[in-house]
């Protein structure tokens, strides 16, 4: 019974089918509780091979040959590995198979994923991870099994940075095979033991096993030939594999239970002798010597995958098989260092259990006497000191290695790694092997050592008599006792300092102890402990010492907030008025804060300087000539601001700037009136306040409350004396600075009031340093109140600035405003009976009236034109309002609208009148493209023959501006209505008629008006190349291909119709214009995008060419039929339409171009018929055959071979 599992082809004495036999007899005793599922999915045809359903039954003989015969067709293998309460999917498939999901139940849940990849084209290895959480030892193994037909030259994705193998054939999967099955044999010990309750002992040995016979399967094609190219690559893949099982032996009870049978059987038909001789020495214990089958980088490589992820097992599996490492050697002999080792890996990343696997670790680099370094100077040595590997420190000094060998990135010692991980007994042995001490007092000062590993690295140097320079300074000269005391390690200071510690010394930028104590404590106890130990050491703490910034104890004490520590300062005596670099006194640092809550200590802070006798400048200057008031100032402290002003500050005192407190205050961003308060306190104290003091920019405190819209401080500084009448730098008075804010307040009236009430005069009419009074500045800012106060006041309506300009030219700037603000100021100027000019012109030579019409504010204009405005009035550019209105480039009703007030007003308003360049309003209505301008200038008599300064006629200026030619078809509507003649044919400077100007910047529908309207063809022109290539240039911006060669060719149609003769030169000057633009690509998309997208056909049908015809219809006739069904108008008419917009966006350029290109190449290929009949002289149907053969480059090259063979013609004739 057991001879029926093995394969017919397979021989009866293979090492193979006999390991397999024994492996049936040793797992039959618990076949009652393992069970196997089987399935395969066909590869080719599902009639070929169908699905076999899921099947889950009791493992036996029958069971195993069954799975046998379908094993072998399948593509894919899935070994499932079963643990504690874990198991791994292991999955080797070609991937051109189908890939299906593993199935997940509701009692599994995904606990992470390793690798997994996808490629149609490759074979994939994808190992998932999962979590059970019902299941117990034993009672379940599942393997679905499919053995992949791998392909030759299949290649393996990168996964993890592993490459496996490039090449696959057959053999490799077999060598597959024969590993599992090795695998399923050497565990049987697993399971006979189960019973026996010695499982770890057990599970151990069948794991070395395992590893064994993974390791012999895979190596055993390397050592075929070693000039195989996929040497390498097996390799590592050997190397992947027998990392993985031994990753999944991590547990104690394992069943791993696989496709034995049927690998045996693969693996006797086509396995090599070699590969045999591994499955039959599967049973064997036999440790294998790493060394003779894997080179030193690929253990390496191997045992640093363990320290990241692997067991600790591997390690010494390792060990046991006795490989010992042994370092490279130069040409002189001498052991090469530089090298990053496992060990370097494990101490660098600290990865779980790495202090054990390092020790495991170095009982493999047992090489005392060689120091491996890697890129970083990071060495085994400072590998031992820094994990406390005592016994490997001690045989590395006894090597002489240097206890004091530096790190290059970081330049720690062995000492300093030693300290940082507490190894006390590390430390002592570096100290009594020559390791300076010195190097390593600024860490023990650090957060990173403790106090109590400090005072023994003190204890071990005073036993071995090691003397300790306890002043020794860092780099930016900090000593120990400086860092002990940033890090707040109070014991350690005292232990420094008992040790005779400087108090004194300085670091780089002057801090002192006392500095450091100042910044970061607020101990009271610890800062007479300090210096009782210094008094008790007989040294004398220099408290009013200054850091190199000028600082002392107490400024750095204030700065930070530590008032009591300020308090215990000045009882002993430091000098509240000693100022720093920058010239601030510990006063000004204590009223820069903006707390205004402290004010309890800044009297304790005079209290205690008068105990102690001495007294405090409360006027002292900074550099910036500040006083401690200023900044209370600044601040809004208005009780310190008491304080300082009760204890005799000067109220007066100025900055470099001229800034008194008081500008300080009225400078702020709050109107909380703190300047009233000021001024309280001064008249208590009987303090004169110069309330009209200047700053440098002569703003008195005046001028910045009402900048800032500080009601509050205004009404105070008005109401203490201050001048409403002085100007600041730029000639404004408080009275421009009020005008300039929005109307949001009553400010304005407020200043009035108080001004009558002081009996002050406001000069109402002053200018500033632009001439502008503040009626100005209201009247732009759209301020009523101010305008109207301003008005009732005196203020003169028609004062002018610097640039001519009346309040009335700034309220056009209003411009949605301005209409209700002109009727207000008019109002405001009828009460109090005050003229207003409303005809003043600034330099610019524009009237308010200009203005109004340029911003379209009909409201305005009205209110203007009512009260006495001129209409014809000249802008320097001799432009009339009739001009400004159509520069607007806005097309209403404004034109006609202003004819009609005019009409009211009994205003005549010159139509024709010549502006800048000879331009009429016609003109530059037509230029813009403004209809109903353009209408109501007409209908007012308008000329339709007046020329500009180029001699351009309005008909001209149609044919460069109006490629539809609706504003051509509008003046000959509108003049035919007011019985006016308009000259078809007048030559502008140039001698060109407005035809020859349309058709040379491509303006169809203006020819075809003009020809209806009797333009005369017997003296036209066609224009040149250059000129005809600036309107391919013009129209190149806003126009795409099929708009450009459609308004072309239906130009051309148009005047052949009319008669004229379109030479062939002239049909050259079309084709070269269309060549260079591009108009003749061909779309290679086309096919793509209309057989592959329903929705472009879709959208195609839709769009309609002519009533019959869709551009779904289009794109498919031939070009021969298109010609008939459709003429150039059409597609011209199809684009300006825009319904080509209806297309997709991602095909219409596709599209578009695809009809540009058929309708230009009808054009051409007629062109090309022309001049080959000329160029063979055969028959007519022989050339329409070519040409419809030939591409378009060869259809321009025979146009152009008929061109010249008709010059030369032309010259003989000539002749």
């Amino acid at each position: 019974m057991i001879e029926n599992v093995a394969s017919p082809h397979a021989r009866n004495g293979d090492a193979t089918t006999v390991c397999i036999r024994k492996g049936l007899r040793t797992i039959r005793p618990f076949a009652a509780q393992l069970r196997i599922g089987v399935t395969t999915t066909s590869t080719q045809k599902r009639q070929r091979f169908r699905s076999v359903k899921f099947a889950v039954r009791p493992l036996n003989a029958s069971s195993a040959a069954q799975l046998e015969l379908r094993i072998f067709r399948a593509r894919h293998i899935v070994v499932v590995i079963i643990t504690f309460n874990y198991y791994y999917i292991i999955s080797i498939r070609n991937g051109g198979g189908a890939r299906k999901k593993l199935p997940i139940s509701k009692h599994e849940r995904r606990e992470s994923q390793f690798f997994t990849r996808r490629n149609s084209s490759r074979v994939f290895i994808d190992v998932h991870f999962r979590y059970i959480r019902r299941c117990t030892p034993g009672t379940h193994a599942l393997a679905i099994v499919r053995l992949a037909r791998v392909q030759q030259h299949a290649r393996l994705v990168r996964s993890r940075g592993l490459n496996l193998a490039d090449d696959l054939e057959d053999d490799y999967v077999s060598e597959v095979a024969a590993a599992a099955a090795a695998s399923d044999f050497a565990l049987r010990a697993t399971v006979n033991s189960s019973s026996s309750g010695n499982n770890s002992a057990t599970t151990r040995r069948a794991l070395d096993s395992i590893i064994e016979h993974l390791r012999s399967a895979f190596e055993t094609r390397l050592h075929d030939d070693d000039d195989d190219p996929r040497k390498e690559q097996q390799r590592q893949a050997s190397l992947f594999l027998l990392f993985f099982f031994f990753f999944s032996s991590i547990y104690p009870f394992i069943i791993f239970f696989s496709f034995f049978c049927a690998a045996a059987v693969r693996c006797s038909r086509s396995m090599r002798p070699e590969a045999r001789a591994v499955a039959a020495a599967a049973a064997t214990n036999r440790v294998p010597d790493f060394q003779e089958i894997f080179r030193r980088e690929e253990i390496d490589w191997l045992l640093t995958k363990c320290v990241k992820i692997g067991p600790t097992e591997l390690i010494k599996f390792v060990i046991r098989s006795g490989y010992k490492d042994e370092p490279d050697l130069d040409h002189d002999g001498k052991p090469l260092l530089c090298r990053n080792t496992p060990i370097n890996y494990a101490a660098e990343h600290r990865i779980r259990d790495w202090m054990s696997k390092l020790r495991e670790l170095f009982k493999i680099y047992d090489k005392f006497n060689v120091n491996y370094t890697n890129e970083s100077g990071f060495t085994h040595f400072h590998v031992a000191c820094m994990s406390g590997c005592d016994d490997i420190v001690e045989k590395f000094l006894e090597l002489g290695q240097d206890p004091n060998l530096p790190m290059i990135e970081t330049g720690d010692t062995p000492l300093n790694l030693a300290l940082k991980n507490r190894h006390t007994k590390t430390i002592g042995l570096l100290l009594r092997n020559g390791a300076d001490p010195n190097l390593s007092l600024h860490l023990i000062s650090s957060k990173d050592v403790d106090d109590d590993v400090a005072e023994k690295f003190f204890k071990i140097c005073d036993d071995i008599q090691q003397t300790v320079r306890i002043d020794v300074r860092a780099k930016l000269g900090f000593t120990p006792l400086h860092l002990a005391l940033h890090n707040k390690k109070t014991n350690l200071v005292e232990l420094l300092l008992r040790r005779g510690a400087d108090s004194n010394l300085a670091s780089v930028e002057g801090w002192r102890s006392l500095h450091i104590i100042c910044k970061t404590y607020d101990d009271i106890e610890f800062l007479e402990k300090f210096f009782q130990i210094c008094d008790d050491m007989r040294q004398k703490v220099q408290i009013d010492a200054r850091s190199k910034s000028g600082d002392t104890a107490l400024h750095l004490a204030l700065r930070n907030g530590k008032n009591k520590v300020s308090e215990w300062l000045l009882r002993r005596g430091i000098d509240p008025n000693s100022s720093n670099q920058n010239g601030s006194t510990p006063l000004h640092i204590i009223c820069k804060k903006e707390a205004d809550d402290d004010i309890e200590f800044v009297e304790k802070f005079f209290q205690i300087c008068e105990d102690m006798r001495q007294k405090v400048q409360v006027d002292a200057l900074d550099k910036l000539g500040r006083a401690p008031l200023h900044f209370a100032s600044q601040n809004g402290n208005s009780k310190l601001v008491e304080l300082l002003l009760r204890r005799g500050a000067n109220p007066n005192s100025a900055d470099k700037e001229g800034s008194t407190p008081l500008h300080i205050i009225c400078n702020r961003e709050q109107d909380d009136n703190l300047a009233g308060k000021f001024f309280e306190i001064c008249e208590e104290m009987q303090r004169k306040i110069q309330v009209d003091a200047r700053d440098e920019l002569g703003n008195t405190s005046l001028h910045l409350a009402l900048y800032g819209g500080h009601r509050k401080s205004a009404e105070s500084l008005l109401r203490h004396g201050a001048d409403p009448n002085l100007d600041d730098a730029n000639e404004s008075t408080p009275l421009h600075l009020i005008c300039t804010r929005v109307a949001v307040d009553d400010i304005a009236e407020v200043f009035f009031k108080i001004c009558d009430d002081m009996q002050r005069t406001v000069q109402v009419n002053v200018q500033d340093r632009m001439c502008n009074a503040p009626l100005h500045l209201a009247s732009y800012r759209g301020n009523k109140k101010a305008i109207e106060l301003l008005l009732r006041r005196g203020a003169n309506p028609n004062v002018t600035n610097k640039y001519d300009m009346i309040p009335l030219h700034y309220i056009a700037l209003r411009r949605s405003e301005s209409g209700d603000l002109t009727e207000w100021f008019f109002h405001i100027c009828n009460d109090i009976q005050q003229t207003v000019e409303v005809d003043i012109r600034m330099d610019l030579g524009q009237t308010p009236l200009h203005w109004a019409l340029f911003f379209g504010n009909q409201k305005m204009v009205e209110c203007l034109l009512r009260n006495g405005a001129d209409p014809n009035l000249l802008a320097v550019n001799r432009w009339t309002p009739l001009h400004l209105i159509v520069v607007r480039k806005v097309d209403d009703d404004l034109m006609q609208w202003f004819f009609r007030i005019s009409d009211e007003m009994r205003q005549t308003l010159p139509v024709d009148a010549i502006g800048e360049c000879g331009m009429a309003p016609l003109h530059c209505a037509l230029y813009y493209g403004e209809k109903k301008s353009v209408e109501a200038l007409l209908r007012r008599g308008a000329d339709a023959n007046l020329a500009n300064g180029k001699g351009f006629h309005p008909l001209h200026i149609v044919g460069w501006r109006d490629p539809n030619g609706d504003l051509a078809k509008l003046i000959f509507e509108i003049t035919d209505d007011v019985r006016q003649t308009v000259r078809v044919d007048a030559p502008d400077k140039r001698g060109w008629t407005p035809l020859q100007t349309a058709v040379a910047n491509l303006s169809p529908g203006v020819v075809d008006v003009l020809l209806d309207r009797g333009a005369e063809l017997s003296k036209f022109v066609f224009p040149i190349r250059k000129l005809f290539r600036k309107s391919f240039d013009k129209n190149d911006r806003n126009w795409d291909k099929l708009e450009l060669a459609s308004g072309t060719l239906v130009i051309v149609e148009r005047l052949e119709k009319s008669g004229y003769d379109l030479s062939r030169s002239d049909a050259l000057t079309i084709i070269d214009s269309f060549a260079k633009y591009g108009l003749f690509e061909k779309s290679s998309d086309l096919e793509k995008c209309w057989y592959g997208e329903e929705e472009f056909a879709s959208k195609a049908k839709e769009i309609v060419i002519t009533p019959s015809l869709s551009l779904y219809d289009l794109i498919q006739l031939r070009p021969e039929e298109e010609e008939k069904l459709l003429t150039y108008t059409n597609y011209f008419e199809v684009e300006r339409t825009d319904n080509l917009d209806k297309i997709p966006e991602q095909y219409r350029d596709t599209c578009l171009r695809h009809l540009c290109e058929k309708m230009s190449r009808g054009y051409v290929q007629r062109l090309a018929l022309d001049s080959l009949l000329d160029l063979t002289r055969l028959p007519i149907l022989c050339c329409e055959k070519v040409t419809e053969k030939l591409e378009i480059d060869d259809l321009l090259r025979i146009c152009k071979a008929g061109e010249i063979l008709a010059k030369e013609n032309r010259a003989k004739t000539n002749v």
